[in-house]
């Protein structure tokens, strides 16, 4: 997903004003960041239980 906003990216260069693939793509890396702290022996069923961030 992250290389299709790339590409809109790379064909809408040059214009001086951040656009919306910009932003979504700000929004990916976020995600990955969120994910890199993520414990690697945690099951989907774990995290999807898990409502300690809720608390």
């Amino acid at each position: 997903m992250r290389r299709k906003f790339m590409g809109v990216i790379k064909a809408g260069s040059g214009k001086g004003k951040k656009g919306h693939a910009e932003t979504a793509l700000e929004y990916i890396r976020k995600i990955y960041a969120i994910e890199k702290l993520l414990p690697q022996n945690l099951t989907p069923e774990k995290i999807k239980n898990d409502t300690s961030w809720c608390a």
